[in-house]
């Protein structure tokens, strides 16, 4: 199976993006960041070579009901 990608699909992944110290971050969500991550990767090609992954962080929710 193959899938196409598109730089423009990037500003689908995650829920919440934003620059940490001149690099991008994205948030996603657990049930959907191992897709997500795989998705990333594909994704990153079509900027070219010099863009990857640099970090994966697992965070718990810490809302309180």
């Amino acid at each position: 199976m193959n899938l196409t990608v598109c730089g423009k699909d990037i500003l689908s992944i995650g829920h919440t993006r934003f620059n940490d110290e001149g690099r991008l971050s994205i948030v996603a969500g657990s049930e959907t960041a191992g897709v997500e991550s795989i998705l990333m990767r594909n994704i990153l090609l079509c900027f070219g070579d010099g863009y990857s992954i640099t970090d994966e962080d697992d965070y718990e929710n810490s809302i309180t009901k």
